[in-house]
């Protein structure tokens, strides 16, 4: 498997995001959803993230927009996190490795859990929170995988998890 660099996004990076989501095919906004959304309501949903209270990774293969994009929604002592990656860089590393950093990410807040919500034909999510060891439940159409963070003692001191990528924009 190739080396990612996951970078934490600003809102500078807010356009690149936009321009990620609208590159994705109408199955693949499906998959990363869970239903339909039209143009207006993806534009809404990027414009009205908060890219300082939650935190937006993002992986770029040279270009000015990321080819995989995870928005780490945080809640308190947990997060939802959301994942996409362009059809053209998939099956390379590039989900694993935004949903590594979210981790890491988790961890040095002390959050307790994170959350990976997909549709059950989401093989691609569902393989993903299989090698990340989450406990999945399913209800439906939709597949819940939750991982407990346990605090290693230098997150637990305070110190940044290793491999921490600090912002970019």
């Amino acid at each position: 498997m190739s080396h990612h660099i996951v970078r934490r996004l600003t809102a500078l990076a807010r356009n690149g995001v936009l321009t990620h989501f609208l590159s994705l095919s109408a199955q693949d906004i499906w998959m990363r959803f869970g239903h339909a959304i039209q143009e207006s309501v993806l534009r809404n949903y990027v414009s009205t993230m908060d890219f300082d209270a939650d935190a937006v990774f993002g992986v770029y293969d040279g270009g000015l927009v990321p080819v995989g994009v995870a928005h780490m929604a945080i809640a308190g002592d947990s997060a939802e996190v959301g994942l996409s990656v362009l059809a053209r860089a998939r099956k390379q590393g590039i989900g694993a490795a935004m949903l590594e950093q979210a981790i890491r990410h988790g961890k040095s807040l002390g959050l307790k859990k994170i959350t990976v919500l997909c549709l059950q034909e989401n093989s691609g999510m569902r393989r993903l929170a299989e090698k990340f060891f989450m406990e999945t439940t399913s209800e439906g159409r939709e597949v819940e995988a939750d991982l407990e963070l346990l605090q290693s003692p230098s997150d637990a001191a305070g110190q940044p998890s290793p491999g921490t990528v600090p912002p970019v924009p």
